[in-house]
């Protein structure tokens, strides 16, 4: 992402599948034709995934107010959905990085 126009598409496109994964929940055992566990699998939290997804975005873009304004309309969508920490934290980074560039 080399500008702050692709960022906010990849954010939006990325905030649709973060809902898409927070309402789905992937099976974590998997059985044979008899109904027997065969497969144990193991998922990445949706911590885990959010943070190695949007993180990289937000340091690239931190001081753009596009993106900045972006992500203050799509954190909240999410929270909506569930309270996570890891939403908390990074709303409150976009809205330190604002009050900075209104200093």
């Amino acid at each position: 992402i080399n500008d702050p126009g692709t960022a906010i598409i990849a954010m939006r496109a990325l905030f649709e599948l973060y809902l898409y994964r927070l309402t789905h929940y992937p099976p974590k055992v998997l059985c044979n034709t008899v109904g027997k566990a065969a497969i144990v699998v193991e998922e990445l939290s949706f911590e885990k995934i959010f943070t190695d997804t949007i993180i990289p975005i937000w340091n690239y873009g931190k001081a753009d107010r596009m993106l900045q304004k972006e992500l203050l309309i799509l954190i909240p969508q999410l929270q909506q959905i569930h309270q996570k920490e890891v939403f908390k934290k990074l709303l409150s980074a976009v809205e330190k990085e604002q009050e900075k560039q209104l200093m």
